[in-house]
């Protein structure tokens, strides 16, 4: 049977491949081309391989550093495992890993491809390197970092208890614990109430007296009421509808902003109006 056929069903007419630079980069590095042959035409028309040479990527937070660098491929790291069906398939559902070293700090970190597309069952580890340095290596594909940076997020003006738990939440969404983010963003909202003194009531009066007192905007105000939103199902118990990335992220975001306002901006304002002062500018 053709590889390219799944047992459920024949499978597309072609690949939607997104642009002729990745089209080339497939045909070389994955020799999707010349390598299989498929009568199916589940491959459509590709041009004949090509050489290609691709840039390191560049677009991952590197888990030991901390820092936004390029990611040079190591050649001789590439690895793959593909399950396999004798007399059916060769090579589906295919899940491609290579080594990637920091070139900030020199740290390695793995990339790992996931497809449900036949790959070349014959490609080497330089290969597959090579392909995993494109930043979409092939359409439809679930890619990812490992390990993944789990670090927080710093608040230099903000209390350290507080502080801790906010940086916790987005520890949160680094490990897709969803739920778990957006309950330390209630908490961490509510902990800023009482730390400004909003002691007694439900959290709805504190974030209403926060805006009372002049500590947030309208806007603020709002938000947190958005938090309080999301995080209530959770923080009773009701576990109905999950929480989704985009929710999750959306929710800190707003979280952060009652942060900025309670405590960071007022710090930055007045540590400018202390070097004025220091300087005996008074007018």
């Amino acid at each position: 049977m053709c590889p390219g056929v799944p047992p459920h069903g024949p499978a597309p007419t072609s690949i939607a491949v997104p642009s002729i630079g990745r089209r080339q980069a497939l045909n070389s590095k994955l020799a999707l081309g010349s390598d299989i042959s498929c009568e199916c035409g589940f491959f459509g028309e590709l041009e004949p391989a090509t050489p290609t040479t691709l840039s390191p990527v560049a677009s991952r937070t590197c888990w030991n550093c901390g820092v936004l660098a390029n990611m040079t491929p190591v050649p001789e790291s590439g690895t793959r495992r593909d399950p396999i069906e004798p007399g059916i398939r060769q090579s589906v559902f295919t899940n491609l890993m290579a080594c990637f070293r920091c070139d900030g700090c020199d740290a390695l970190n793995i990339r790992s491809m996931w497809t449900g597309d036949v790959i070349n069952p014959h490609l080497d580890a330089a290969e597959i390197a090579a392909m995993l340095t494109d930043e979409s290596p092939f359409p439809g594909a679930d890619t990812g970092w490992h390990p993944v940076n789990i670090r927080g997020k710093q608040y230099p003006d903000v209390p350290a208890d507080i502080a801790a738990a906010a940086s916790e939440a987005h520890t949160c969404i680094a490990v897709k614990a969803y739920r778990g983010a957006v309950l330390l963003a209630r908490s961490v909202v509510e902990a800023t109430a009482k730390d400004k003194g909003m002691t007694t009531g439900t959290l709805v009066t504190k974030i209403d007296a926060m805006y009372e007192a002049r500590l947030i905007r309208e806007d603020i105000r709002d938000g947190a009421h958005e938090v309080r939103y999301l995080a209530n199902d959770a923080a009773h118990g009701d576990f109905v509808e999950p929480v989704s990335p985009t929710d999750a992220e959306l929710i800190l975001t707003l979280m952060d902003e009652v942060l900025e306002e309670v405590y960071q901006s007022p710090a930055r304002v007045a540590r400018r109006r202390a070097a004025r002062l220091d300087k005996g500018t008074t007018t």
